[in-house]
C-alpha cells in the first residue's frame, strides 16, 4: 500500500488511512511501538511534515498515543468513537425508477446500520448527484470516514473504482459484480435468479417469451439476459432478439413502452420477464390498455423482490435478494475489510428468493411446486 501523488485525496489523509487500516488489521498491536518517523517518511516517500499530520489524526482518534523521548505507540486497535462507515448513494429518484420508488432504499440502509451497530459502528447516509462523485471523495468529510458503501445505479467502470481507490479508504460496492480481484463487492447471482426465472416461464408452456432490460447506464442487465438466454437454449427454444427491448428511464414508462410494442408485435408473446419489478409496472398498464389481464392472459415475471410486489394486481412474481440483505452483508464485509478479517478485495453473493404469484400462475392449481427451484 502507498501514498498516490496524483490523487485529489491530500497525502497525510491517504497516509492516515494506510496507518490506521495497519493498526485496525493488528500489524501493530496495542502498546508496540510503530516505526520512527524518519523510517515512515522512508516507507511512504512523503515528508516529515506529512508523516506527523498524519501521526496527529490518528492520536486525535485515539489510535496513537506519543510519549516525549520514548516514539509513538499504539493505543487501540480501534477508534474511541468506533468506526465510522458512508453509505454513498446516487441516482435513486423519480427520473430513474419512475412514481413507485418505493421504500426499498431505506431498507438497505436499515440492514447496513444493524450490522454496522452490532459492532459499534454508524453508518451516514450521503447522497450525490450526477456526475459530483469525484467532488464528494474529495471531502474532508469522506477522507476521515473509516469505510465505504457505496450504492450507485450506474456502470461502474475502471474511472469510477479508480476514484474510489484514491480516497484510500476501504470501500465495498454493494448491487454490482465487478471483476474478480479488483474491488470488494456484494451482490446477487442474477445470472442464475434470471434462468430461473426464465425456467418457470418455460414450464408453464410459454416458448415466446419477451424480455424488457433497463438502460444499459445502470449496469445490471447483462446477467440478467445471460440468465434468460442461458434458459432458453437449454430448453432448446431459438433466442429471438425482437423479443428483447431496451427500456428507458424512468423504467416505469419504459417499460409500459417496451411492452407495447411487444405485444403489438405480428407474434406478441404470452409471457413476459421484465428487469426488475418498476418495469413490470409499465409491463402491466401495457397490458390493461389492450384488454388483457396480467397473469390471466400474459405472464409476468419482475425481478428485485421489491415490497410492493406483493401488492401489484395481480401480486407480481419476482426474484431478488431483498435489499435489507444486500446492505446487511455489505456493511459486515467493509467492517471485515477494516479489521483484517478479510483480505481485499473480496466478493460475497448472496442468495436470492424467487417469490411465485398470481402474475405467472392465475391458477395455483395448474403450477407444481417442484418445477422450479424456490431458493438458491
Amino acid at each position: 500500500m502507498t501514498v498516490d501523488r496524483a490523487s485529489f485525496v491530500p497525502l497525510h489523509a491517504q497516509l492516515k488511512n494506510l496507518l490506521q487500516r495497519r493498526i485496525m488489521a493488528g500489524e501493530w498491536a496495542a502498546e508496540q511501538p510503530i516505526p520512527s518517523e524518519p523510517a515512515l517518511c522512508e516507507r511512504y516517500g512523503v515528508s516529515r511534515i506529512t508523516v506527523r499530520r498524519a501521526l496527529s489524526d490518528l492520536e486525535a482518534e485515539g489510535f496513537l498515543r506519543r510519549e516525549r523521548g520514548r516514539g509513538t505507540f499504539v493505543a487501540a486497535s480501534r477508534p474511541t468513537r468506533g468506526p465510522t462507515l458512508g453509505l454513498v448513494f446516487g441516482g435513486l429518484t423519480e427520473r430513474t425508477f419512475g412514481h413507485r420508488n418505493d421504500a426499498a432504499f431505506g431498507d438497505m440502509v436499515c440492514g447496513a446500520a444493524e450490522a454496522a451497530s452490532a459492532q459499534g459502528a454508524v453508518v451516514y447516509p450521503m447522497p450525490v448527484g450526477d456526475g459530483d462523485l469525484a467532488t464528494m471523495l474529495a471531502s474532508p468529510t469522506v477522507i476521515r470516514l473509516t469505510g465505504l458503501l457505496v450504492h450507485l445505479t450506474r456502470r461502474f467502470d475502471e474511472d469510477i473504482l479508480r476514484q474510489l481507490d484514491a480516497t484510500g479508504v476501504p470501500y465495498v460496492v454493494i448491487k454490482r459484480r465487478l471483476p474478480v480481484g479488483r474491488a470488494s463487492c456484494v451482490y446477487a447471482d442474477d445470472v442464475s435468479g434470471a434462468d430461473t426465472a426464465t425456467h418457470h416461464l418455460l414450464s408453464l408452456g410459454h416458448t415466446r417469451i419477451g424480455m424488457l432490460p433497463g438502460p444499459p447506464q445502470v449496469g445490471v442487465w447483462t446477467d440478467r439476459l445471460e440468465g434468460y438466454r442461458g434458459a432458453l437454449r437449454r430448453a432448446g427454444v431459438r433466442y429471438d432478439p425482437r423479443l428483447v427491448r431496451e427500456v428507458r428511464f424512468p423504467m416505469d414508462e419504459g417499460g409500459y413502452e417496451g411492452a407495447s410494442v411487444l405485444l403489438d408485435s405480428k407474434r406478441p408473446p404470452t409471457a413476459i420477464f421484465a428487469g426488475n419489478d418498476y418495469i413490470a409496472l409499465g409491463v402491466y398498464r401495457a397490458i390493461r390498455e389492450r384488454s388483457l389481464e396480467p397473469g390471466r392472459d400474459v405472464a409476468v415475471v419482475g425481478y428485485g423482490a421489491n415490497h410492493f410486489a406483493l401488492t401489484m394486481y395481480p401480486a407480481l412474481t419476482t426474484v431478488g435478494t431483498p435489499p435489507w440483505k444486500l446492505g446487511n452483508a455489505a456493511a459486515a464485509l467493509v467492517l471485515d475489510l477494516i479489521s483484517g478479517r478479510v483480505p481485499a478485495p473480496a466478493h460475497r453473493v448472496l442468495p436470492w428468493q424467487f417469490e411465485i404469484r398470481q402474475s405467472t400462475v392465475w391458477d395455483p392449481a395448474v403450477w407444481a411446486p417442484s418445477s422450479v427451484p424456490e431458493l438458491v
